[in-house]
Order: structure tokens, then C-alpha cells, then sequence
């Protein structure tokens, strides 16, 4: 495809999070790109709409989780407007017996939380979040690489973390938790969110 000053290099196809984020490296790198979007605005699952009249959200993305701090940097995001800013609380449970859960983004807020509902429950949940510290330490770092082979992915998991490995790859989400908690209201609650965004269910491995 071709524009008054000659071809381009790259054509994205879909003005996504995703396809902008690619044109913004493209462009950086020196490369003379265009991006097509067939809807009236860009951002695809992560734009902002207004469905009721005053309450302003967007339709698919709720978290930005998976932003690396590195996009942000590289395409100087702040200077056209971007902000974050941490949801507290940053989920609320509500089950059918009348009782709920706030997760909280003050950890000790949330098991005192945890505790009314399950003392057990409330002193192994840091246990739990040191698990997927510890994973996201290991496998956060290959979210800027080329996917490593499963060999590879192993040989990052070393002494007792080889434990973890284990349960990432072989394991499933029923296991998991129900090796930590006792009561159905922390097994519940981190079942959903295990399966977000997945075809999968709890007690699928891996």
C-alpha cells in the first residue's frame, strides 16, 4: 500500500491495544506505518463507552495487569494522558448464605477479612500469595522474550521451586486450592478468577 510520500512498511489491521501498541514500535524503530480500525474509535477491548448515561467504563477490559511498565515507558504513554491507579478494594465476593469477602489492596486488611470467615483460611492465604510471587518473579521476564521451549521454561525452576513448576504445568486449580483453604469461600472466590479470560475449568491441569 502506497500514501503520498511512498509505501508503507507495516499495516495493522485493527486499531486494538495490541495492533497500537505494535505500530508504536514499528514507528519507533523508523518504519512508516498504517493502521485501519472499521469502528468509530480505537482501543478495541480496551476503549472507553458510556452504555448508561454518566457511568463511563470500558466494555471488556477491566484491569491492566499485562501493561508492562516497559510499553508505558517506551511510548511515553503519560505524556498523551495516561494514568493507573490501584482499586481498592480490588474485588468484592458476595456468597449466598449472606456472607461476603473484600479483597483488599492492603493485604492485612484482606485477611482480617479472611479470618472472619475462616481463621485456618486467613493464615494460609499469605502462604498462597508467596506461591504466585514467586512464580511471577520467574515468569514475568519471558513476557519480553521469545517463548522459551518447555525445557527451557524447566530449567528456570531450580531447588525448591522446581515444586512450583510442578504445579503450573501438571497441576490444577482444584488441587491448589484446596491444598490451601479450607472453606469454600476462598476456594470459590480464587476459582473464578483462575479461569477469566480461559475455556477451561478448575479442575483442568496445567
Amino acid at each position: 500500500m502506497t500514501n503520498q510520500t511512498g509505501q508503507f512498511d507495516a499495516i495493522i489491521i485493527g486499531a486494538g491495544h495490541n495492533g497500537l501498541v505494535a505500530a508504536g514500535y514499528l514507528a519507533r524503530a523508523g518504519k512508516k506505518v498504517i493502521v485501519v480500525e472499521k469502528r468509530d474509535r480505537v482501543g478495541g477491548a480496551c476503549t472507553l463507552e458510556e452504555p448508561f448515561p454518566g457511568f463511563t467504563m470500558s466494555p471488556c477490559a477491566y484491569v491492566v495487569s499485562l501493561l508492562r511498565p516497559e510499553i508505558i515507558r517506551d511510548l511515553e504513554l503519560h505524556r498523551y494522558g495516561f494514568d493507573a491507579y490501584v482499586k481498592d478494594p480490588q474485588m468484592f465476593v458476595p456468597y449466598p448464605d449472606g456472607n461476603y469477602l473484600f479483597f483488599r489492596a492492603s493485604t492485612e486488611k484482606t485477611i482480617d477479612g479472611i479470618r472472619r470467615l475462616s481463621p485456618h483460611d486467613a493464615e494460609a492465604y499469605p502462604k498462597f500469595l508467596q506461591f504466585f510471587d514467586r512464580a511471577s518473579e520467574i515468569l514475568n521476564p519471558i513476557l519480553l522474550e521469545e517463548p522459551p521451549s518447555v525445557a527451557d521454561l524447566a530449567a528456570r525452576f531450580r531447588g525448591e521451586d522446581e515444586d512450583i513448576y510442578r504445579w503450573l504445568m501438571f497441576g490444577n486449580l482444584y488441587d491448589m486450592l484446596a491444598e490451601y483453604f479450607e472453606s469454600d469461600y476462598l476456594r470459590a472466590a480464587f476459582a473464578g478468577q483462575g479461569v477469566i479470560g480461559s475455556f477451561i475449568g478448575p479442575k483442568t491441569p496445567g
